[in-house]
């Protein structure tokens, strides 16, 4: 039995600057170039042929002299620039250097096949790639010397990317050369007083775009996940795991961590007092999760992947990776592995298009079902995972823990209050002031209960001599009679309730002025039934609703008269009471302990 985590909370946003600056650092950030690396890298593609007769020659007219450079530069899908941009959130892009395109260039002694004197390939790759260099450093159209930044002579891979492309003859069994598609090697060339001395990427002419964006981000800095040392089995889940023409994938949150191109929020175990953290994943946020108790040169990192992303062709369905992370003794990386190799296990996310904005959620839960990791050394974190998906028509579903409610909603002539939970629904009897039921939807006989399945909000409001339900889930809405428990009115959101958004997060009908209020985010949204559409819309507390919180679970009107909002708060279902006299909240407390009793004996 792992142990309960009792002290406080800490969560750490990165601002720059701050103290917590220096404590990201410290595990790391931005240590890939010693600081976050931002702006451009000036870039530059070198074309040579080889010595061998058998490879085709590359002209400026040959098709891969604009292809290659279009892979970095555009146009076209998936360039570099558009990559990394995407995966730095703007921070960092590849620039043409001067004319961009050098060469090509004739090699006097580079080689792609092994040589009857012995020679082998990879020494051949070697002269191609320092000829390459000198050819470059002596163009006549190519000012070297203005990359030397720091005016010490010589100009490395922090001032210039160079990639260079080389022709290679067929491979035969007979003649066969190296399958690498893509390197990146140093070269140390001398030219006229001015040297450059740095990594440089190489590549045939046959390069895919995964490879060239994964050459790229070693001259970055990155490491290759595939080695035996990584033994990541991270395949199709980082772009440090490409291997010659796999799918491109992005960049993983522990290498855009180390380059300072992510928002992350710093959790220390030792001081968790809550089991379960209420921000969502996915909105560019990731989690650092340490021990303070143990060596902070190991963490877990954790990040959301969608497989609706451009740059995520390799990954098939969505889910929550979870990465291991040692350091080395100056805050680099020394080992990244993937725990969570199968991240749609666990995810669980049916489709990619449900996801949306709405994005899973991460519980430190132990319970059954969890997902533990482990630290390197094979001992079990004294935490765990608990990921729950989305419902299957794009709306929100929440916590699968208990006292995690998306809906609420009072059902008139039954005296009764039903609070929705996925599948589930709990009843709330207002005469005895506790809870008295837990069914599973659509077990009780109700015709009404399947549609609240992982509604997003509720209301109750007298019509036509009889009282109706409306259940809304993602873009739909689901109207139910009450008296006749029949669901006899099925549509979009937008077509009744014009102006409500979809995926809201809880409704309110008003019980004098007959108007009903819808909540999303901080917003309210109030729909009149007579005009059948939004007549305001307003700020949560700044007109109207004052006490209310943002970002709401649910809400329901109970039959004293008053409003109840539910908003999970430090891992417990807080309410806020509204009095429509004094247009006010009056009263907050925790359901279960303030109120609101008898669910957990269910």
């Amino acid at each position: 039995m792992r142990n309960i985590i009792t002290a406080a909370l800490a969560v750490l946003l990165l601002t720059a600057g701050s103290a917590l600056g220096q404590e990201l650092k410290s595990f790391g950030y931005g240590t890939m170039w010693n600081s976050p690396l931002t702006a451009s890298r000036p870039t530059v593609v070198v074309f040579i042929n080889t010595i061998e007769a058998q490879a085709p020659r590359v002209t400026a007219q040959t098709r891969v002299f604009t292809s290659i450079p279009a892979m970095i530069w555009g146009p076209g899908a998936n360039n570099a620039n558009a990559y990394y941009n995407h995966a730095s959130a703007g921070r960092f892009q590849w620039t043409r250097a001067q004319n961009g395109v050098y060469g090509p260039y004739q090699s006097q002694n580079g080689h792609c096949l092994r040589r009857a004197n012995g020679a082998t390939f990879s020494a051949g790759r070697t002269i191609l790639r320092h000829e390459a260099v000198r050819f470059l450093m002596s163009d006549p159209n190519m000012n070297m010397r203005q990359f030397d930044t720091n005016g010490n002579g010589i100009v490395s891979h922090r001032e210039l990317a160079i990639h260079i492309v080389y022709n290679c003859p067929p491979s035969t069994s007979a003649n066969p050369h190296t399958p690498t598609s893509g390197e990146v090697r140093e070269v140390d060339v001398t030219v006229r007083g001015l040297r450059f001395a740095g990594k440089v990427s190489s590549s045939k002419t046959t390069v895919s775009i995964p490879t060239l964006h994964h050459e790229l981000a070693h001259l970055l800095g990155t490491y290759d996940l595939y080695t035996d040392r990584m033994d990541c089995d991270c395949r199709s889940v980082s772009l440090m795991h490409v291997r010659n023409h796999q799918m491109l994938s992005d960049l993983d949150g522990p290498h855009k961590f180390a380059l300072g191109w992510t928002r992350t929020s710093v959790i220390d175990i030792a001081k968790l007092s809550r089991r379960s953290i209420n921000e969502a994943l996915g909105r560019n946020v990731h989690y650092l999760i340490y021990d303070s108790r143990r060596s902070q040169k190991e963490y877990f990192y954790t990040e959301f992947r969608r497989s609706n992303d451009p740059f995520e062709a390799g990954l098939f369905q969505s889910g929550l990776a979870v990465w291991r992370v040692t350091q080395r003794a100056d805050g680099k990386i020394d080992r990244i592995r993937l725990l969570s190799p199968n991240i749609l296990a666990l995810s669980r996310v049916s489709r990619a298009a449900d996801l949306g904005n709405r994005v899973d959620r991460l519980l430190f839960e132990e319970a059954d079902g969890s997902f533990t990791p482990v630290w390197e050394n094979g001992e079990p974190a004294d935490f765990a995972f608990r990921v729950t998906d989305p419902a299957a028509n794009g709306a929100r579903r929440y916590f699968a823990e208990r006292d995690i409610f998306t809906a609420a909603a009072t059902l008139p002539s039954t005296k009764k209050g039903y609070f929705f939970q996925q599948e589930d629904y709990f009843r709330f009897d207002y005469a005895r002031d506790r809870f008295d039921r837990k069914r599973r939807a659509g077990e009780d006989g109700k015709n009404w209960s399947a549609y609240a399945q992982h509604a997003d909000g509720a209301f109750a409001r007298a019509a036509n001599g009889e009282t109706q339900v409306y259940f809304l889930r993602g873009s739909r809405y689901y109207r139910y009679s009450l008296d006749r428990d029949q669901v006899d009115q099925i549509g979009n959101i937008s077509t009744l309730f014009r102006g409500v958004p979809n995926n809201i997060d809880a409704a309110i009908h008003h019980p004098t002025n007959g108007k009903t209020y819808f909540f999303k985010g901080n917003q309210y949204y109030r729909y009149d039934w007579d005009d059948r559409r939004v007549d305001a819309t307003r700020t949560i507390s700044d007109i109207g609703w004052k006490g209310v919180p943002s970002d709401l679970n649910a809400a329901l009107m109970h039959p004293n008269g008053k409003a109840y909002f539910f908003k999970l708060d430090r891992g417990r279902m807080a309410y806020h009471r509204y009095d429509f006299g004094q247009q006010g909240v009056d009263r907050t407390g925790i359901m279960g302990t303030d109120g609101w009793l008898g669910k957990s004996s269910l």
